[in-house]
Formats: structure tokens, sequence, C-alpha cells
């Protein structure tokens, strides 16, 4: 009886609340909006999965890949411009002026393109800072190194093996020159970007 005094219920967050959690993160980040509606509504369109709706860590890395590529292609959004500030409220929203230094629009969002091109450039991206850390660390040559250790620990089916270290060593190619200690790396890395689990 005193279980069911202190239920809680959790529930898959809708749209409304996923537009919030987007224009709070972007308030907080002091990046403006231009037509918050289409833009939060395109990213959330672009990361969304059918099975499994809308995952708050693509979120995070998908806002993330938006943010770089006002940076690198889009130097015209990094000047002061006409924005509408994100409000926590989404039936809050009012177009006003607000000099910021970096803005979201429909356009860079529909650059950016789905979820699947930004994990894709997002592996790369960091399976690379794993190859040139390596090579700080003595392994030579790097270069799919990380892409290596990965595969042994995938199955003919595509499921993950538990293995431990110094199996992982034994079913890397011979020729591969790393030690126990590089290939701990690597695992921890694997975790810091959530291609493992902390358990695993």
């Amino acid at each position: 009886p005193y279980l069911l005094e202190n239920r809680l219920r959790v529930e898959r967050m809708d749209d409304r609340n996923l537009f919030k959690v987007v224009g709070g993160t972007l308030k907080s980040a002091n990046i403006g909006i231009e037509d918050p509606a289409t833009t939060i509504g395109l990213i959330l369109n672009n990361i969304r999965d059918k099975k499994e709706g809308v995952d708050l860590t693509n979120l995070q890395v998908y806002l993330d890949r938006v943010y770089r590529s006002v940076l690198e292609k889009s130097p015209d959004n990094i000047l002061s411009h006409n924005t509408v500030p994100v409000s926590n409220n989404a039936d809050t929203i009012s177009d006003t002026t607000d000099n910021t230094q970096i803005f979201f629009t429909p356009s860079v969002v529909q650059r950016v393109g789905a979820m699947s091109n930004v994990i894709s450039q997002f592996l790369d991206e960091q399976f690379g800072d794993i190859e040139t850390r390596l090579n700080e660390r003595g392994v030579k040559p790097s270069k799919g190194v990380p892409l290596e250790i990965l595969f042994t620990l995938i199955s003919n089916d595509n499921t993950k093996r538990q293995m431990n270290i110094d199996a992982i060593l034994e079913n890397l190619p011979q020729n591969m020159q790393i030690k126990t200690d590089d290939i701990h790396f690597c695992l921890t890395e694997f975790k810091r970007i959530r291609i493992l689990k902390e358990t695993e």
C-alpha cells in the first residue's frame, strides 16, 4: 500500500514538450531561432525515429551539428540579425529584435539533413580524434585501429560480443602494433561517445 502512494508515471515527451526542450536549450546557449515553429519542427522531424520517437541523446548530437554547420558554412548567421528569442513557453514566442551571435534557420537545418547523416559524420570525426590520440600514444599507424577494435566486438549476426581485452587483442590483425592499454583507451573512448554502454 505504501508503494502505491508514491507512484510515478513516466511518459514519452510529446512534440509540445520537445519544442520547449529545444527552445530552452538554445536560449540557454544564447542562440536565436529564425521562424521557431519551422526550424524546431524540422529539427524534431530530422531526428525522429519511427519506432522510438525522439531520443534526447540524438537531439544533443544533432543540435551540436547544426551549431557547427552555422560556424563552418554560414558566416551570415554569425552576425547580428533580427531573430525570434526562444521562450520556454511555446505559446509566448513573439517577433522581437535580439542581437545574438549565432542563430538557427530552416535552411541551416535542411542542409544538415537527417540524423543518419549526422551520426555518420559524428562517428567519422570521433574516430579520427581517437586515431590522433592513439598516434600520440605511440600506435603507428593508427589509421583504422579504432574501427578494427570495434569490429572484434561485433558478431556475425551484428550483435555485441562480450570479450575481455586479451580476447580482443587475439582477434586483431597480427600485424597491428597495439598494447592492451591502448585497447583499454579505445574502449573508454567508445563509452564516452556512447558506442558502448558503461556496463559493457
